[in-house]
């Protein structure tokens, strides 16, 4: 990595952290009162945790160049400071900072023919790593949500943990009565 990108990077690191350094201006949490997973309460300490170290430390940064394992080296070093960021914005949808939401597309080769045609190159977003967080901590919820109200079929297989494809195939071969020699 070159120094200029690492003093870059650094500096992007704090203006995100020193955003949010002056405490007076932040509000209070408000207290948790709904338990309910969908709440809008601030996230907890742990739901900010889990999310943080659940991030893949071989994923793309976002356009500010902070990777997963920078964020969890800020994490194990200033743990409170993140956790009062991540509420503040959550508490005030307004206090987002509009550079967590820019994303930067990449063109990849689908193959080696790729530069004869455009319609062979595919596509891919990186976004922030502090808005996969937020994410990580809604998708969390809502999966929480969905499971304890029953929302999601039996026979759904994909995108659930514990099921896959294979999963599906069997359950069928065992329904279905017939030569298990096809």
């Amino acid at each position: 990595m070159q120094i200029g990108r690492t003093q870059d990077q650094r500096e992007q690191l704090e203006s995100h952290l020193f955003l949010f350094e002056d405490s007076a201006n932040i509000p209070p949490v408000p207290e948790i009162i709904d338990t309910s997973p969908t709440s809008f309460n601030p996230p907890s300490y742990e739901e900010i945790h889990t999310a943080i170290t659940r991030l893949r430390s071989s994923a793309a940064p976002g356009a500010d160049g902070i990777t997963p394992m920078m964020w969890k080296v800020i994490w194990h070093h200033c743990s409170d400071l993140v956790v009062g960021m991540i509420r503040e914005v959550w508490c005030r949808p307004d206090s987002i900072p509009l550079e967590w939401s820019v994303m930067v597309m990449s063109l990849l080769p689908k193959d080696a023919t790729a530069a004869e045609s455009p319609a062979k190159l595919g596509t891919i977003c990186m976004a922030q790593i502090i808005l996969k967080v937020l994410t990580s901590i809604l998708r969390d919820r809502l999966f929480d949500e969905a499971v304890e109200k029953k929302l999601l079929p039996d026979g759904q297989f994909g995108f659930r943990q514990g099921r896959s494809c294979g999963d599906a195939y069997f359950g069928l071969r065992t329904e279905i009565p017939g030569d298990d020699e096809r």
